[in-house]
């Protein structure tokens, strides 16, 4: 309720009546003019008693409310208040209110918060380099501008700002200010930007910033130097473009961005790399916090978006890693629940198989095919594959462990004069030898230790060399070893070969 309806009463209410700033606030309201009672840009210190404030720069909350209603419209202008370096005493009520005209505080110390839940403000709404207590405006509608540039707010008790369920038509400046409670931005509509460049959240209790369920159109802008000794509390929020630094991010879980959705990540300095930004949404991660896939899956999303098709895939592989660790860190926790409630050993003994199985499983995806974010993998991974089984082939070849696949060439005159029952001496290497010294052996195939690794390594090349050639189990261990070798092999061979051919066709289809 209005405390004073004319200027008269304030002038015969007030003992000593106005003072001298009042007088010239009142003067400057009237002309539509600046009213200044100290220097513009410097913070005003806190005053030793409030009871004795110099008359040319003190302002009564009532009175300054007075002037900033004036429903009668016989003193303020469409320019309304514009008011610098003065000292506000008394608690500033404007809850429930509406004020059509601008209201631009610059440099002003306050004794005690604003309250101004549920009121509207037709124009812009400034308390640049203000010390404020804190401000109540929640569920409030603000059309024009409203900042707190290199504002000192929230040294008091509770919250620094509270703007929850606001809407606001243009942007919001938090530029260089310091908050030193919890500033409470949810449930807000920004049509323009929220900008925080070099601004310093420093709350703790629960948080330093909150923006769930808050919504800026245009984007949400946090560098510059911009810092934060609580939590920035993010969930389903949407933040339009994001232009931020990442290093401006507190770490050790100082971030929870569930939910939390962007359009683009922009500016000259931002970083669009995956390895930047990975380290950006690890900074959330902590013990305490459960693991949130949706951040990694927007982040992805964003880039590829942006045309950087890479280092969304490569968040893709780091997100299918979190996954399976948190897959089975469940998994582990139900079994040491088992172990403690559970009299049956063998559902204990099935997780434990459940377990392994996905260790195995994840370790071949990600290996083979980069949880098929990567399918070329696959190519190194078939690579080593053949080299590793050349080497044994090479063992196995030299030391005579092969023989010709045909039933005719074993059994002919000219191959039985290598049987291992023979009493006559026999070269070190049969094969090699019926290959070169008999006619037979020279219009046979060639043999090529790779090439007979190739073929039996991947399943969809066929070299003829398997068809030619077979590892004998009967002319020493390296021919044993192949035997059984080229088994295992050519399962692992199948296995990556498909896994590769599957990763491969759904990049090109999601692409």
């Amino acid at each position: 309720m209005q405390r004073f309806k004319s200027w008269e009463d304030i002038v015969k209410t007030i003992e000593g009546g106005p003072t001298e700033a009042e007088w010239k606030l009142k003067a400057a309201v009237e002309a539509g003019k600046p009213c200044c009672c100290g220097p513009d840009g410097i913070t005003p210190p806190e005053p030793e008693n409030w009871s004795r404030l110099p008359s040319d720069r003190h302002i009564r909350a009532d009175v300054l409310r007075f002037l900033v209603l004036d429903r009668k419209q016989q003193h303020i202008t469409e320019v309304g208040i514009q008011l610098t370096g003065a000292y506000v005493s008394g608690v500033v009520t404007l809850f429930d209110c509406k004020i059509p005209h601008n209201f631009m505080l610059s440099a002003c110390c306050f004794e005690f918060p604003i309250v101004a839940a549920r009121s509207s403000w037709g124009a812009d709404f400034r308390l640049n380099y203000c010390r404020i207590p804190s401000l109540a405006a929640s569920l409030s509608e603000f059309k024009g501008q409203v900042s707190f540039d290199n504002a000192h707010i929230g040294f008091g008790q509770g919250f620094a700002l509270d703007l929850s369920g606001s809407k606001v038509g243009n942007t919001v400046f938090l530029k260089n200010t310091r908050l030193l409670q919890s500033a409470i931005l949810n449930k807000m509509q920004i049509s323009g930007m929220l900008i925080c460049t070099g601004t310093q959240f420093l709350g703790s209790s629960p948080f330093a910033l909150t923006l769930q369920n808050t919504t800026i159109n245009t984007a949400f802008i946090f560098n510059g130097g911009a810092r934060s000794s609580g939590l920035l509390h993010l969930p389903s929020a949407h933040l339009g473009d994001l232009s931020d630094d990442v290093s401006c991010w507190p770490s050790n879980g100082g971030i929870i961005l569930d939910g939390c959705t962007y359009d683009r990540i922009i500016g000259q300095n931002c970083a669009t790399n995956a390895s930047t930004r990975l380290q950006w949404l690890a900074k959330g991660e902590t013990a305490k916090h459960p693991f949130f896939p949706q951040p990694y899956k927007q982040l992805a999303k964003v880039l590829h978006d942006m045309g950087h098709e890479a280092d969304a895939r490569e968040v893709f592989y780091v997100l299918e890693k979190k996954l399976g660790k948190e897959r089975r860190r469940a998994l582990r926790k139900e079994i040491e629940t088992l172990r403690d409630t559970s009299p049956s050993l063998g559902r204990r003994i099935a997780k434990h198989m459940l377990l392994g199985a996905d260790h195995a499983i994840d370790w071949l995806q990600r290996v083979t095919v980069g949880y098929g974010r990567k399918p070329f993998r696959s190519i190194g991974v078939l690579a080593g594959l053949i080299l590793t089984f050349w080497m044994l082939t090479v063992a196995a070849w030299h030391t005579g462990g092969f023989a010709p696949n045909s039933s005719i060439v074993l059994t002919s005159s000219d191959w039985a004069t290598y049987d291992t029952r023979s009493t006559r001496p026999a070269p070190r290497n049969p094969a090699d030898h019926w290959s070169e010294t008999t006619i037979p052996g020279r219009d046979w195939e060639s043999f090529s230790a790779i090439a007979y690794a190739a073929d039996v390594v991947v399943p969809i090349v066929d070299l003829g060399q398997t068809d030619a050639w077979a590892p004998s189990t009967t002319r020493g261990p390296a021919g044993v070893i192949l035997w059984w070798a080229r088994w295992v092999f050519t399962l692992f061979g199948w296995i990556v070969t498909a896994l590769g051919a599957a990763a491969l066709t759904g990049i090109i289809r999601r692409e």
